[in-house]
């Protein structure tokens, strides 16, 4: 496959209730969407440090960033692999980058394929996911695991 795009776009998103933690008050995240393009398809993944939990800044994250981005490019003809392996080259102990790109990275090969992420991953993932219900609010014929 050969990379068509590679977007980095900031955002900041305020929290419904205040993160509290020892040190500090937390009212918003900050972090980078990534888009990997291939042809048609668009793999997603996003990076956002948590400052005080987090090995890297924020400023480290969109370097770590910028600098896969400027070598899977222009590249060529590549594998999933070869763009998995450049992970640890281009970012390496910045583990939110890390988790950002593979999640991108798998989304993407993931859509080639034409199955869901959860199937790529684990060929025996379930199809649906079970939750629990609220008695009185729910009816045992939903299908949820408890109530």
């Amino acid at each position: 496959m050969k990379i068509t795009d590679f977007l980095i776009t900031p955002f900041q998103q305020k929290l419904n209730h205040q993160l509290k933690t020892a040190n500090r008050n937390f009212t918003h995240r900050d972090g980078f969407i990534i888009q990997i393009m291939f042809n048609e398809f668009t793999g997603y993944g996003e990076s956002s440090p948590l400052n005080g939990f987090n090995t890297e800044t924020l400023q480290e994250v969109s370097y770590a960033l910028e600098s896969y981005r400027l070598a899977i490019v222009d590249l060529g003809e590549t594998s999933i692999d070869e763009l998995l392996s450049f992970i640890s080259i281009h970012c390496d102990r910045s583990p939110s980058v890390e988790f950002g790109l593979e999640t991108a990275i798998y989304d993407l090969a993931s859509k080639v394929e034409g199955i869901s992420l959860a199937k790529y991953l684990n060929p025996s993932a379930q199809n649906r996911i079970l939750t629990n219900g609220i008695a009185g609010i729910h009816n045992p014929e939903e299908n949820h695991s408890t109530l």
